[in-house]
Order: structure tokens, then C-alpha cells, then sequence
């Protein structure tokens, strides 16, 4: 290499700091709230690259080996952390809450009963992690909403215009009905590859998980990914609550 053109790129790779700290600042949402995009821009992208470039050809053979064994492993590392360590999100036990979310229905009207349950899994917006929806004969035009706050307490509880009245008198759920909780639920839902790798995506994105009975007699899990791995995908996962398989429903 002429002794020139290693001056260059010693001054090009001396200079990154300060333009990695300008792009830096230049991606960052005014005001200094949300996401930093840094990683998405494609300026910083494209003078990181320039940097390493830079740093390759001014190494020895011996160290630009080195240099590349451990950009390999670090990528390797990267998407091996991506897929096994990443914990799955937490999620209340439906099995644990049922007789405070009865209790709560109960104290508007006696004769309550749940016939579905939502589990919300989502980092950003998470009013009520755990959300059941009530039946009553008494008032068979409205349901009652019971919400439970991210540590287990009753949130809120009310009456709200029915949803149930289309399909006539729902059919209720009992907790001897099923036996796979929403934990459970959740790691078998992680076996899937799509739902696994979306489950422990971060930050999460906004993923829900209902429970309710179908037309068969018996009640299920149903995994829904509004929007994984895309704004515009919704792929739903279902799940025998009684037995723990994976099932198709109709669409």
C-alpha cells in the first residue's frame, strides 16, 4: 500500500469517534423520546462500514484473520443469543386469578360468568395485562369488564355494551373445563418457529393471547401476532386448552 493512501485511511478511521457521535445525534427523535435508530440509519450504516474497511486494510495478515474470526463469531453470537436466550415476556396465571376475577365480575352481578379471558403481551402499551369479559343472564344486553393491573390487582371493573349478543347465549367456561394455564400455553406457542422467534423479539411487539371456547365443547388458546413480523401480518396460533395440542381452526 502506498504510503499516501495509509495516511488517508488512518486519518478516515481516527475521524470515526466524532462522525459515530454526529450520527449518533442525528438519530435520535426530537425531544430525546422513543427509539434511538442509529442502527437504521443508513448514513451510520454506511460509514460503519467505511470504518471497518478502513481498520481491515491497516492491519497484518495475522490480525486481519483475528479480525474476521471474531466478527464471524460475534455474528454467530448475535443470532445465537437472538434465538435460545432470549427469555419469553411474562404473563399473569389465568389458573391463579380466576377467583379474583370472578369475585370482581360477581360484586356487579351474582350470576356472572366468564366466557373469554385476553392476555395482552405488550411492552409499550399494556393497560391490563390480563383482561376477562363476563356474562350475565340478568342483563343479557351488556358484559362485564374486569381488568388486572401488571401485579395481579383488579384495575378496573365494569359494565360496557354487550359483544356476545350476535352468537345468543354464550356457554360458560369452569376451571375444571381445561388444564393447560396461559404460562404453559405460552412455552408450547414458543415451540412454533414464526411464534418462538416473535415471542422473544425486543422490544415486543404488540402480541395477544385469548382464551374462549369454539363450537366444539372445550376452550382454547389462541396466540395472535397482530403484528409479527410485520405491521401487516396477523397469524394466528391455536391451542387445545384441555389437551395441550396445536389444532387448526376454520378461518
Amino acid at each position: 500500500m502506498r504510503a499516501a493512501n495509509k495516511t488517508w485511511l488512518i486519518v478516515l478511521f481516527a475521524l470515526s469517534p466524532c462522525e459515530l457521535i454526529y450520527l449518533w445525534a442525528r438519530s435520535k427523535p426530537s425531544g430525546g423520546a422513543g427509539d434511538v435508530t442509529f442502527f437504521l440509519d443508513p448514513i451510520a450504516a454506511i460509514y460503519a462500514i467505511v470504518a471497518l474497511v478502513a481498520l481491515y486494510a491497516l492491519l497484518s495478515n495475522r490480525l486481519k484473520v483475528v479480525m474476521l474470526l471474531l466478527g464471524l463469531a460475534a455474528v454467530l453470537g448475535y443470532f445465537a443469543w437472538q434465538r435460545f436466550a432470549q427469555p419469553l415476556p411474562l404473563v399473569i396465571s389465568l389458573k391463579e386469578k380466576w377467583n379474583l376475577l370472578h369475585a370482581s365480575a360477581r360484586n356487579l352481578s351474582p350470576d356472572a360468568y366468564l366466557v373469554e379471558a385476553d392476555i395482552n403481551i405488550d411492552e409499550e402499551y399494556n393497560p391490563y395485562p390480563i383482561t376477562g369479559y363476563f356474562y350475565s343472564a340478568d342483563t343479557p344486553d351488556n358484559f362485564i369488564l374486569v381488568g388486572l393491573n401488571d401485579r395481579g390487582e383488579v384495575s378496573d371493573s365494569h359494565w360496557m355494551d354487550t359483544r356476545f349478543s350476535d352468537a345468543g347465549v354464550p356457554k360458560s367456561i369452569l376451571l375444571t373445563d381445561w388444564t393447560v394455564d396461559s404460562e404453559e400455553a405460552l412455552r408450547i406457542f414458543a415451540k412454533i418457529q414464526l411464534a418462538g422467534k416473535c415471542l422473544t423479539r425486543r422490544p415486543q411487539p404488540g402480541i395477544y393471547m385469548s382464551f374462549y371456547n369454539i363450537a366444539a365443547g372445550y376452550p382454547v388458546w389462541d396466540l395472535d401476532l397482530r403484528s409479527c413480523p410485520n405491521e401487516e401480518a396477523e397469524q394466528h396460533y391455536y391451542l387445545n386448552a384441555q389437551t395441550g395440542e396445536i389444532i387448526d381452526l376454520p378461518q
